[in-house]
C-alpha cells in the first residue's frame, strides 16, 4: 500500500477512549509510523492519531488537546499526562487490579443504594460521584468470562487494506466485531508493529484485571483480542459500548518524537489526571 506524507490528526473522545490505543516516542527517531482512526460514539466522528517508533508509542487527542497517553513497550509502561496541569498518571495493571479490589466492594454497595432510588436522586448521586473521579456506578456488570475469537467468511477493505472479519465472544455472548488485517497488509516495520502487538496485550491485561476500577472511573476500553500471527485489529465494533473505530489513514513521518515525561511533572492518581 502506498502511503502519504503524513495528515492532521483530528478530535478523539474520553479518557476511556485514550486508554483503548497509545503513540511512539522515541528520544533519537528518524522515522516513525503515524495511524490515524475515526471513532464514533454515540457523538460526533472523532479521531485518534497515534505515533510508533523504536518501541514506544504515543496517542493524542485534539478533543482533548492538552493530554496524551504514552506507551513503552520495552518497559511495559504507559502514563497518561495532562499537559496543561504538568500532571502524569501511571497505568500499572498490577497497582490498578488491586486498587480494583477494593473499588468493587465499594462498588457493589453503592449499586446496592443506588437501585433503591428514583432517577432523579440517582442521577445527582452519579453526578456526584463524577465530580470525586467515579463514573456511573449503576451500569450493569459486563460479562467477564475469557475471551474468544471467531473468523467469519467475510472480507472487506478499511482505509484500501484487506481485512477479515472475526467476532470476540465472551462465552457465547459477542463482546464485539473486528475486521483484522490480512498478514502484512500494513506494510508495517516489524518493530513498530511489535509495539502495536505490545500495546494490545497490555490494554487486554488492563481490561480483564483492572475492570471494575476501570468502570468506576468512567473509562470504557473495548474488549478485544490479536489475530492468528498477532494479525491487527484495523476496525473494531463494540455494539455494547455504542463505540466503533476504523483506520482512515497509515503513513510515515520524519519527525523525532520526545521523551514522555517532561521535566517538572507531578504524579497523581488516575481519578484526578482529567479533573
Amino acid at each position: 500500500m502506498k502511503r502519504t506524507p503524513g495528515f492532521a490528526p483530528k478530535r478523539s473522545a474520553t479518557c476511556g477512549s485514550l486508554l483503548l490505543f497509545a503513540c511512539a516516542i522515541g528520544t533519537t527517531a528518524k522515522a516513525a509510523t503515524e495511524l490515524e482512526f475515526q471513532l464514533t460514539d454515540g457523538h460526533e466522528p472523532r479521531s485518534l492519531h497515534i505515533i510508533v517508533s523504536k518501541g514506544h508509542l504515543r496517542l493524542q487527542s485534539s478533543a482533548q488537546p492538552g493530554f496524551e497517553l504514552h506507551f513503552s513497550a520495552p518497559t511495559q509502561m504507559a502514563y497518561v499526562i495532562n499537559h496543561p496541569r504538568r500532571q502524569y498518571a501511571h497505568l500499572d495493571p498490577t497497582q490498578l487490579e488491586k486498587s480494583g479490589v477494593a473499588v468493587s466492594g465499594l462498588v457493589g454497595a453503592l449499586q446496592n443504594q443506588l437501585s433503591g432510588l428514583d432517577d432523579s436522586r440517582r442521577n445527582r448521586v452519579n453526578d456526584f460521584l463524577k465530580g470525586l473521579g467515579l463514573g456511573k456506578l449503576d451500569t450493569p456488570t459486563k460479562n467477564t468470562e475469557p475471551l474468544r475469537l471467531m473468523m467469519t467468511t467475510k472480507r472487506r477493505r478499511v482505509a484500501g487494506i484487506p481485512c477479515h472479519e472475526g467476532e470476540v465472544l465472551a462465552g457465547n455472548e459477542r463482546q464485539s466485531l473486528l475486521c483484522l488485517e490480512e498478514p502484512g497488509a500494513l506494510g508495517l516495520p516489524n518493530s513498530d508493529r511489535q509495539t502495536l502487538v505490545a500495546l494490545i496485550h497490555f490494554l487486554m491485561t488492563l481490561t480483564e484485571s483492572a475492570s471494575s476500577l476501570m468502570t468506576a472511573l468512567g473509562i470504557t476500553l473495548p474488549r478485544i483480542v490479536l489475530g492468528k500471527d498477532s494479525t491487527l485489529p484495523i476496525a473494531l465494533t463494540d455494539s455494547q459500548q455504542h463505540l466503533q473505530l476504523t483506520l482512515t489513514r497509515v503513513s510515515i513521518s520524519q519527525q523525532i518524537v520526545k521523551v514522555p515525561l517532561p521535566n517538572g511533572y507531578r504524579a497523581v492518581p488516575l481519578p484526578l489526571i482529567a479533573h
